[in-house]
């Protein structure tokens, strides 16, 4: 019971940090989302390929400086928040002891004709989760292993991540705005967009 007070104490602090940046940030992108319209309709007034004026150069500018200050401090507190994430895993390293022995006393245990279909099971899980779906494909061909779900919410992120690290945010964006709805108050689409634009951009150029 102690131990789970104390892995508690450190999970309390992570969720409140979170739900504090979480209101933050949001307030933030709302600020910005109405500062951005609003010169927006500024400049729809302006007649055709008209210049601006020094005054409303002023306040491009200004927006723009306080845009990127504000992504630096949203950035900072983003991997201080990671920081208190990693210390709840480390509460739990250091209040439980991993004792495998319990689970499965002898190796042989996963070889017997009622565990080794369910170990298999799992491995191809895994392996679909990890979006290594031709690896996933191999191993359920190769070890004759029935049906496997490969479509859970968990494989789909894990897709749509190994895409983002290869440079495609296509996936992920059609994965945000099938969920429009769930995310109006996330900062997740506007990241997304942002980075296809910078590489339709960087196709163009």
């Amino acid at each position: 019971m102690d131990s789970c007070l104390g892995v508690e104490q450190d999970l309390d602090k992570a969720t409140s940090k979170f739900n504090a940046l979480s209101d933050r940030t949001n307030e933030e992108l709302d600020r910005i989302i109405r500062q951005a319209e609003c010169f927006r309709n500024i400049m729809s007034e302006q007649p055709p390929d008209s210049t601006l004026c020094y005054e409303q150069t002023l306040v491009l500018c200004d927006f723009a400086e306080s845009l990127k200050k504000e992504v630096f401090e949203m950035s900072t507190e983003h991997r201080e928040l990671h920081a208190t994430v990693s210390r709840v895993g480390k509460s739990i390293d250091r209040h439980f002891v991993s004792d495998y022995t319990s689970v499965a006393p002898k190796a042989e245990s996963f070889c017997s004709d009622t565990n080794r279909p369910i170990m298999e099971q799992a491995i191809a899980q895994h392996l679909y989760r990890q979006g290594l779906e031709e690896a996933g494909d191999v191993f359920v061909a190769e070890a004759r292993v029935g049906p496997v779900e490969r479509t859970c919410a968990f494989a789909v992120l894990q897709r749509c991540a190994a895409s983002l690290a290869d440079g495609d945010p296509a996936p992920a964006l059609d994965w945000a705005q099938r969920r429009a709805h769930q995310l109006q108050h996330s900062p997740l689409p506007f990241a997304l967009h942002t980075v296809h634009t910078l590489k339709v951009n960087d196709r163009k150029g």
